[in-house]
């Protein structure tokens, strides 16, 4: 398995103490945050430096919000921290969204997006209620459950019957 670690954006000063560690641990990577607005470190500047640090961990962007940053540029620091990480840098990106990163960037703020739906068409927030009404069960239903395991999965399907019709 292998094990990634964010790294803690409050202290910049430690990340390099940090990096070091987990390049003789068990980690396989060293994820970094980008957020305009909040008080850390710029992701790409501060993973170059984490990367000359170390010799063996990969150092990736935990989600760099592309729309903030200038398309070309945001490429050629891309593949440049790439060649001089050996080839360690993972590029995770994503649309943002958050309207004080937004701002601050000068860029237009996103229509709200709507609500995420699983394959069967059914909203996906749906699923998640059911799994967590599930975990405020009585004692009895648990000790229930516990004798006749199921997976979490198979609980949160739509049961079906015999002529494969969705049933309630």
């Amino acid at each position: 398995m292998k094990i990634g670690l964010g790294l803690p954006i409050d202290d910049p000063a430690a990340l390099l103490s940090w990096a070091q560690r987990a390049d003789t641990g068990p980690f396989t990577t060293l994820g970094l945050l980008d957020r305009l607005v909040f008080d850390n470190p710029e992701p790409l500047v501060t993973l170059a430096c984490l990367a000359g640090a170390t010799s063996r961990v990969r150092v990736q962007t935990e989600v760099l919000i592309a729309p903030v940053h200038r398309t070309a540029l945001l490429a050629k620091q891309a593949a440049t921290l790439d060649r001089l990480a050996g080839g360690r840098f993972t590029l995770g990106i994503g649309v943002g969204g958050r309207e004080d990163d937004c701002l601050a960037a000068g860029i237009d703020v996103p229509p709200p997006r709507p609500p995420a739906r699983r394959a069967d068409g059914r909203p996906a927030q749906d699923v998640v209620r059911r799994a967590v009404r599930r975990r405020g069960r009585t004692d009895r239903t648990r000790a229930r459950d516990t004798r006749r395991p199921r997976s979490a999965l198979r609980r949160l399907r739509p049961r079906r019957d015999r002529a494969g019709r969705q049933v309630r």
